[in-house]
């Protein structure tokens, strides 16, 4: 379903690599200078339009505030947090967008345990007008979650998130192609075909690999931080012994599945595979380092991680993912009634959370 050029699309690296040895899957590929694989030779000077799709990573803001914002995206709607595409966003501004996407069953799962978590008399204040729906849906909707209503009498008739951020709609909005003849995965190739021209594209549950893809296409060289992926650390945020089982992974049995939004994860997962693969983006490629060092040579905007944070082995490495759940610990299964894939995840007094998913 993508374009042949996908690749070599603006952003995106041209397949011009020395090669010494057999092609094996973590060959690292030396790229011949900067110049030919179109780095920008001052990457902090780069325009970066952060398409931030709700439940999918709001921790990437520690990579895409490295570099300096498209200037259209200042004044995209709506509101800070969510800004969708506009419909009639530019060639050059659309070269710039970069954004992670998120299985979408597992993105809905995320956001409706998430309105269960945030929709207490206290806590009422997110996911309104920033997330695609006005007060008359989404506050009648709150209420029905908070007194315990499923997903699927709530939110199951919200599709399309993911599409609908693409093509310039908010996350719950829906659209009128929602209602027209138009065939959703015709839709949906509307949407590959603006994602094909994206600067990066990344997905949640890769979040290591998914960072180091995204500095090799704005530095030329793999590598993460610690103030990108600090929290995959051992010790650091809801990790327990440095294990890797994902503790927010949702059991989305009973999901429906979305006409829109798998159509378009397919294509996004598909382009991923084959950046990955064609620019040598592996575990074992992509060393860990300190963030003052990539701050130095690349003139980035980068905190200081804690010096004894270790280096991503093969216990914490890609298979974890970023901070998009951290809210999600044994109390909050408890509490909500959080159903995950792994049930022995959700019993034993005290067990903390295991961290694979990402905050939002």
């Amino acid at each position: 379903m993508l374009s042949a050029l996908c690749l070599a699309n603006v952003g995106a690296l041209p397949v011009s690599w020395n090669v010494e040895g057999s092609a094996e899957p973590n060959a690292q590929l030396q790229p011949t200078s900067e110049m030919a694989i179109g780095i920008d030779s001052r990457p902090a000077k780069q325009l970066v339009w952060w398409l931030h799709i709700p439940k999918c990573g709001t921790s990437f803001a520690s990579s895409a505030h490295l570099y300096a914002e498209d200037p259209s995206h200042k004044h995209a709607c709506c509101g800070p947090n969510h800004k969708r595409l506009p419909a009639d966003v530019s060639a050059s501004s659309l070269a710039n967008v970069v954004a992670m996407f998120r299985e979408p069953k597992q993105r809905a799962a995320s956001a409706y345990y998430y309105l269960k978590h945030m929709s207490t008399p206290r806590k009422d204040k997110c996911c309104t007008g920033d997330w695609g729906w006005e007060k008359q849906t989404f506050r009648p909707i709150r209420k029905q979650i908070r007194n315990g209503a499923s997903f699927n009498a709530t939110l199951s008739g919200f599709v399309g998130c993911q599409t609908n951020m693409v093509l310039g709609y908010g996350c719950m909005a829906t659209p009128d192609y929602h209602e027209t003849s138009n065939h959703p995965r015709h839709i949906a190739e509307r949407a590959i075909k603006r994602m094909e021209s994206f600067k990066f594209v990344g997905l949640e549950s890769e979040w290591l690999l998914s960072i180091c893809l995204f500095n090799f296409k704005m530095t030329g060289e793999r590598f993460v931080t610690g103030h990108q992926v600090g929290f995959l650390m051992p010790g650091k945020g809801k990790h327990t012994d440095g294990k890797t089982k994902s503790y927010t992974k949702y059991d989305v049995t009973g999901y429906p599945d979305d006409p829109f939004d798998d159509v378009l994860y397919a294509a996004v997962k598909e382009r991923f595979d084959k950046e990955v693969a064609a620019l040598g983006i592996s575990d074992g490629a992509c060393p860990f380092i300190e963030s003052h060092d990539a701050q130095r040579r690349w003139h980035l905007r980068v905190g200081t991680p804690d010096s004894d944070s270790p280096a991503p082995d093969d216990h914490n490495s890609s298979l974890v993912g970023g901070a998009e759940d951290a809210w999600v610990d044994a109390e909050a299964v408890s509490r909500f009634g959080i159903k995950l894939e792994d049930p022995s995840l959700e019993s034993g007094p005290g067990r903390r959370a295991i961290w694979q998913g990402h905050p939002s």
